[in-house]
C-alpha cells in the first residue's frame, strides 16, 4: 500500500493505524466452515518498551493524515485540510505536510490561511525562491518586519537561485534587508547590507548592465537610496562607507547645498567639527533647507564641540532674519529664546507661525500650538489662552489632536475654572471656542460639562457637524464615560443629525448602553443596526457580545454559533478575526460550563486556520496543562507564545504553572515570580499600585509549597484571595481552605 506525498515514517505509522481500525484483534477467531476452529485465537499485542512522547505524536499525526486522505478522496476538501493542518500540529518536523497543506487551502479560496502555512513552509526552506520573495514582500505589508528579514535572508541562501541571472534581484534584496533592519533598530546589519550593496555596485561601475538596470528599477532616481545608505552606514559608525554612500548622490545644481548636511554629519561623527561648521555654512547658504529640524540641531552640537554654545542664538536669529518663512528654523528659535529666559520673544515666534494658519508636514503648527498652551498656562495668561484655544480649535485635523493639546490646561490649579468663567463672560461664544472648552472639560474629566460645550458647538458648526459628533461619542467612549457616550448617541438620534452614518451610531450607543448596565436598550439598538447592515460580521457579532458581556452566556452561545454559520463561508480578513473572536468566547463559555474538551475543539479550529496565533495556544496548552494530558505538546504551545509575547503575564503563568506540572519546580517558581511582576506592571494604576492577578498569585503560592517555602506560599495566596473571591467565590474559598491547612500544619511543627 502506498500512501502518494506522506513522508515514509508517517507513511509506515499510517499502516499501523489502518490496523488498528475495528473490533480488538484479540476478539478475532477464524473459523471453517464446519465450525470448528482451524487456528488459534490473535493475541493483542503488547509492546515491550511503552512508546515515547515524540513516538506517540508522531502516531497521531499519521492517523490524523491517513483520515484527511480518505476525507480527500471522498472530496470534501475542507475536513481533509483540517485533519493535515493537526497532523501537521502533532508533529511540526513533518514539513512536507505544509506543501499539501497550502494549495488545498488555495483551492478553498482561504488565501490567508494559505499564505499562513506557507509562510511556515519558507522558513523551514520547503518553498520555491520566487514565493519566498513574494511572501516576504506580502509580510511587510503586513508590518511584519523581522520576519520578512528572515525571509528575504533565507531567500539569499535558497540553493535555486541563479546568480548570473538575478544579480539585480539580490542587489535590490540587499537593499531591502538594509533597510528593513534600519527601521527594527539593527543598525550594524543594515550596514552590513547596505555595504555590499554598494560593494557590488562599485565593482560593477556605473556604467555597467547592473547600474543600468537598477536604476530603471528604481525609477532613475538613486539620491533616496544613496541618502538611505549614508545615514545608516553614519548611525552604525561606518564613516569610510557613509561617505561613499553620501558622495554618490547626484543632485541637480539647486540642489548641490544639500550635500553639505551630510558631510557635515559625517564630519562631526569623525569628530572633525570645524570642517562640520563649514560644510553647514555651504548647506544654508544654498537656501531652502528640506531636512526638518536635525540641521538646526546639528548647528547646536558643532557649535557645542567648537565650545561655542553661546553662538547657536546668533546663527540661528542671522538664518531667521533671511528666511522668516521657515516654520522649522522659527521653531528652532523660539526653543532657544525659552532656554534663554526670553519668553516674550519665543511666544512671539510660536505666534507667527499659528498665524501663517499653514500645516506643513514637519507639524509645525502643532508644535507652536503646544507650546503656546504650555507657556499660557504656566504664566496663568488666561485671556492669552483663551484666543489659542480658539485658534487650536480652527486648525488642528482632528478632535483627538486637539483634545491632547489641551491636556496641560488641567495641571494648573484652577485654571480651567478660570476659563469657563471668561467663557461665560463672552457674548457671542464661537463655535471653536466651544468646542476647544468642550475639550479641555473632557481632559480635566468633566463629562458633563464638556457635553454641554460640545452642544453649543455642534449647533454654530454647520460643516463636518457629523462627523465631529462621532468622533466626540467615540472620544467618549475610549475615555470610558459611556453615560456621557451614551446621551451624545441618543441625541444624535433624537435630532437626525445621522445621514449615512445612521447604523454606525447604532452600533456605538449598543456599546455605551451595555457598559452602563442597559442591556435590553443595548440589544434593541444592535439589532437595528444589524437590520441595515445584514452582511457585516462586524455588526452581527455585536449582540451576542452584548450577551457575553451581560454573562446570559446560554444565549450568547447560541448567538454565537449562529454568527458562525452564518459567516464562516466568508474568508476576508475583517470576519476571519470576528469569527476568531467568537471562537475565543465560544471556548471560554464551554470550558466554563464543564465541557473542555468543546473549549478544547473551539480552539483547535483557531488554530487550524491561525498556525501561530499566540492566544490559542497559550490556552489550549494550559487546558491541557491543567488536566495533566499531553504535557509535552502542551509545553510547546505554550512556550511558542511566551516566544512570541515575552512580556505576556497570562502567558508566563501558563509556562510556570507547565513547568509545576511537570516536575520542574525550581524554574516553575522562577517562571511564576516574572508572571506576577509583569501582571502588576500591566495592571498597575496610580491608586491600585499592587493588583495581580489572583489565578497568578494562587500558582505561584502552589510552588512555593512545592519548593517548601510554605511562607510565602500563605503570603501569595493570601495576596489572591481578595480578587478571586470578586472572580470566583469557588475558587477563593478553596485557596482559603488551603491557607488555613498548612498555616495550622506550619504552627504545629
Amino acid at each position: 500500500m502506498v500512501l502518494r506525498g506522506l513522508p515514509l515514517p508517517l507513511a509506515a505509522l499510517c499502516i499501523v493505524t489502518l490496523s488498528l481500525v475495528g473490533p480488538p484483534l484479540a476478539a478475532q477467531t477464524l473459523h471453517d466452515p464446519s465450525g470448528s476452529s482451524f487456528q488459534d485465537p490473535l493475541q493483542l499485542l503488547i509492546p515491550k518498551t511503552a512508546r515515547t512522547g515524540p513516538q506517540q505524536d508522531r502516531l497521531r499525526a499519521a492517523a490524523l493524515y491517513a483520515t484527511g486522505r480518505i476525507l480527500f478522496q471522498r472530496g470534501d476538501i475542507a475536513a481533509a485540510l483540517q485533519h493535515y493542518q493537526r497532523a501537521w500540529r502533532w508533529d511540526p518536523a513533518a514539513v512536507s505536510l505544509l506543501a499539501e497543506i497550502v494549495p488545498l487551502a488555495f483551492s478553498l479560496e482561504r488565501s490567508s490561511e494559505a499564505v499562513r502555512y506557507a509562510l511556515l513552509s519558507a522558513e523551514h526552506g520547503h518553498s520555491d525562491s520566487l514565493l519566498i520573495r513574494r511572501l516576504a514582500l506580502y509580510v511587510t505589508e503586513q508590518g511584519d518586519r523581522p520576519r520578512a528579514v528572515r525571509l528575504y535572508r533565507t531567500w539569499l541562501a535558497h540553493p535555486d537561485r541563479q546568480l548570473g541571472k538575478d544579480k539585480l534581484d539580490m542587489l535590490l534584496v540587499q537593499l531591502e534587508i538594509g533597510r528593513l533592519e534600519f527601521v527594527i533598530g539593527n543598525s550594524a546589519k543594515a550596514s552590513q547590507a547596505l555595504g555590499e550593496f554598494q560593494r557590488i555596485l562599485k565593482q560593477a561601475g556605473p556604467a555597467a548592465v547592473i547600474a543600468q538596470q537598477l536604476r530603471r528599477a528604481l525609477r532613475d532616481n538613486l539620491t533616496a537610496t544613496w541618502e538611505l545608505c549614508g545615514i545608516v552606514h553614519l548611525d552604525a559608525k561606518s564613516y569610510d562607507l557613509a561617505t561613499e554612500a553620501f558622495a554618490e548622490i547626484d543632485l541637480p545644481s539647486s540642489e548641490k547645498g544639500r550635500l553639505g548636511f551630510h558631510r557635515a554629519q559625517v564630519a562631526l561623527a569623525r569628530n572633525e567639527p570645524m570642517a562640520a561648521w563649514h560644510h553647514l555654512r555651504d548647506y544654508f547658504k544654498a537656501g531652502s533647507p528640506t531636512e526638518g529640524r536635525e540641521p538646526y540641531e546639528l548647528l547646536g552640537e558643532v557649535l557645542a564641540r567648537l565650545n561655542h554654545d553661546e553662538a547657536l542664538i546668533l546663527e540661528l536669529a542671522r538664518l531667521h532674519a533671511a528666511n522668516t518663512n521657515n516654520p522649522v528654523l522659527g521653531i528652532a528659535l523660539a526653543y532657544q529664546r525659552e532656554n534663554q529666559q526670553r519668553t516674550d520673544e519665543a511666544v512671539a515666534l510660536y505666534q507667527s507661525i499659528v498665524n501663517r494658519k499653514q500645516e506643513t508636514a514637519d507639524g509645525s503648527t502643532i508644535i507652536a500650538l503646544d507650546k503656546l498652551i504650555r507657556i499660557d498656562s504656566q504664566r496663568r495668561k488666561v485671556e492669552n489662552l483663551f484666543e489659542t484655544l480658539q485658534q487650536a480649535a480652527e486648525q488642528l485635523p482632528d478632535l483627538a489632536t486637539l483634545v491632547e493639546l489641551v491636556a496641560p490646561v488641567p495641571e494648573q490649579p484652577g485654571l480651567v475654572d478660570r476659563l469657563v468663567d471668561l467663557s461665560g463672560q463672552t457674548n457671542n461664544l464661537t463655535g471653536e471656542h466651544q468646542l476647544a472648552m468642550a475639550c479641555l472639560l473632557l481632559s480635566a474629566g468633566r463629562s458633563d460639562e464638556a457635553t454641554r460645550f460640545f452642544r453649543g458647538a455642534i449647533s454654530k458648526l454647520d460643516d463636518g457637524a457629523q462627523e465631529l459628533t462621532l468622533s466626540w461619542g467615540l472620544e467618549l467612549l475610549m475615555r470610558q464615560q459611556y453615560v456621557a457616550a451614551a446621551e451624545v448617541f441618543r441625541d444624535t438620534i433624537a435630532t437626525g443629525l445621522l445621514g449615512n452614518k445612521k447604523p454606525t451610531v447604532y452600533y456605538y450607543l449598543s456599546l455605551a448602553a451595555e457598559m452602563t448596565g442597559a442591556t435590553d436598550e443595548a440589544l434593541k439598538v444592535a439589532r437595528k443596526a444589524l437590520a441595515m447592515q445584514p452582511d457585516s460580521a462586524e455588526f452581527s457579532a455585536r449582540v451576542p457580545w452584548i450577551l457575553y458581556h451581560a454573562q446570559r452566556n446560554d444565549e450568547a452561545m447560541v448567538e454565537y454559533e449562529k454568527l458562525i454559520g452564518q459567516f464562516d463561508n466568508r474568508h476576508d480578513v475583517a470576519t476571519r478575526e470576528q469569527l476568531r473572536d467568537a471562537r475565543f468566547v465560544l471556548s471560554n463559555l464551554a470550558v466554563l460550563q464543564g465541557r473542555v474538551a468543546e473549549g478544547e475543539e473551539w480552539l483547535q479550529q483557531i488554530l487550524d486556520e491561525f498556525p501561530e496565533d499566540p492566544g490559542a495556544m497559550n490556552d489550549l496548552g494550559y487546558l491541557w496543562v491543567d488536566q495533566a494530558t499531553h504535557l509535552r505538546h502542551a509545553r510547546r504551545l505554550i512556550e511558542s507564545a511566551v516566544a512570541a509575547e515575552p512580556e505576556n503575564p497570562a502567558y508566563r503563568d501558563s509556562w510556570g504553572w507547565a513547568l509545576l506540572r511537570s516536575g520542574e519546580v525550581e524554574m516553575a517558581v522562577t517562571q511564576l515570580r516574572k508572571a506576577v511582576e509583569l501582571s502588576r506592571e500591566t495592571t498597575r494604576t496610580e491608586d491600585d499600585e499592587d493588583k495581580v492577578d489572583g489565578i497568578i498569585l494562587e500558582h505561584l503560592g502552589d510552588a512555593l509549597l512545592k519548593a517548601k517555602n510554605v511562607t510565602e506560599a500563605i503570603q501569595a495566596w493570601t495576596l489572591a484571595l481578595p480578587q478571586l473571591e470578586e472572580t470566583d467565590p469557588d475558587k477563593a474559598a478553596a485557596v482559603r481552605q488551603k491557607i488555613e491547612r498548612h498555616w495550622n500544619r506550619q504552627k504545629t511543627e
